[in-house]
This record gives structure tokens, sequence and C-alpha cells, in this order.
């Protein structure tokens, strides 16, 4: 998912989420905020981590996956 794709999903302003892959997700709520969830499992147990960014923020970080 691209730059472009993300201000688009946002901008429709739709609840959603959206698996990019890996247990990561991209959260729409109908306020057009973003925000990206990751999800993963320790100890038989799911957990999750929230990374609440505003449209014009949410590119300050970046994940890699190994």
């Amino acid at each position: 998912m691209n730059d472009k794709q993300v201000k688009a999903l946002i901008k429709q302003g739709e609840y959603a989420r959206h698996a990019i892959g890996r247990g990561l997700y991209l959260r729409i709520t109908n306020q057009n905020i973003g925000y990206w969830v990751v999800r993963y499992t320790i100890n038989k147990k799911r957990l999750f981590i929230v990374m609440l960014y505003k449209v014009l923020f949410y590119r300050t970080i970046s994940l890699h996956f190994i």
C-alpha cells in the first residue's frame, strides 16, 4: 500500500480495517482518522500496539519486517 492509497482511504472516512500483512493493519475511523495497529501473539495471548497519527503525520514512522 502506498502513500496515495492510504490518503485516499482516510479521506473516504469509512470505518474499516485494512490488512497490510504480517499483523499490520490500517484502521480508519468515521472522523477521517487513520491509525496503524500491529497485532502479535506472545504465550498464546493476542496483543496489539496502536500507533495513532493524524493524516499529515502518519508517514513519520517506518516499519521494517525481517
